[in-house]
């Protein structure tokens, strides 16, 4: 007999000692019946995956929230947290650890808290603003449709929230709103702060909502960093119970209701 028949020997006694085994357990333990436990091998490969990806699932280390949690409460949102309020959103095991390990240092945490930004994990893929509103529609003022739908709106295709964290600040910069753009962009100083684009802005505002139930920019709007067709800076904002509004102007406008949105990279 060859090496490769003794090896072949061995794999198929291996698989008849795991299957007796499987057996006795299904049998003494889950309680399967004969024709259950027939059925069930019969999809062997499948089940094997199942217990696999269930090993890897419930052996791996937790995620360390303890310090954000305890810096931010409630303006630190998990993506378990968000696979809850949004089903079709899903996170793999390699994706939360990803993010577990890049959260911002204590120093970064205390900086978002004493300036009223909160921490939210971004989604699970690229979302543009179009794509969180086909999460669901009854977040938005435009249930379908839309100005911002039509294809010449890029921006609301393109514009995208990517992985990873969102730091974003949860009310207008102080003193931004009745400022044009340059007057507001102006009162961005820190160069660790920049402008949201509208897919961020909409994943934050809803996700927000979704998870703690707090309207974020109830009465008033925030200009983004994005620009619709004929140039116009998006805003959204006015976030009450007819859903989030989106809407676009020139960048010398002013108006009383309208702020600037801000965001922080680490």
């Amino acid at each position: 007999m060859t090496t490769s028949s003794n090896a072949d020997n061995l794999s198929r006694n291996h698989q008849r000692k795991l299957h007796a085994l499987a057996s006795t357990i299904m049998t003494t333990v889950v309680g399967l019946d004969k024709s259950s436990r027939t059925r069930l091998f019969a999809r062997w490969k499948e089940f094997t995956e199942y217990l696999l990806a269930g090993t890897k699932r419930f052996s791996a280390k937790t995620p360390d929230y303890d310090t954000a949690r305890s810096i931010l409460g409630i303006d630190f949102v998990t993506p378990e947290e968000i696979m809850v309020v949004r089903p079709s959103v899903v996170y793999t095991d390699q994706d939360i650890q990803q993010r577990a390990a890049t959260i911002p240092s204590a120093e970064v945490l205390n900086w978002c808290k004493a300036n009223n930004h909160a921490l939210i994990a971004g989604p699970a893929t690229p979302l543009s603003l179009l794509d969180v509103r086909a999460l669901q529609t009854d977040h938005f003022y435009s249930k379908k449709d839309g100005w911002y739908a039509e294809p010449k709106q890029v921006f609301s295709r393109n514009d995208k929230a990517t992985l990873g964290w969102l730091i974003i600040r949860k009310d207008p910069v102080p003193g931004s709103l009745n400022k044009n753009w340059a007057e507001q962009a102006a009162l961005l100083s820190d160069a660790s702060t920049y402008v949201p684009i509208a897919g961020e802005m909409t994943w934050f505002i809803t996700t927000y909502f979704l998870v703690r139930g707090v309207r974020l920019f109830p009465n008033v709007y925030v200009r983004t960093s994005s620009l619709d067709s004929d140039g116009g800076r998006v805003g959204v904002g006015g976030f009450d119970a007819e859903g989030l509004g989106v809407f676009s102007d020139w960048d010398g406008i002013r108006y009383s209701f309208l702020g600037l949105s801000s965001a922080r990279k680490f």
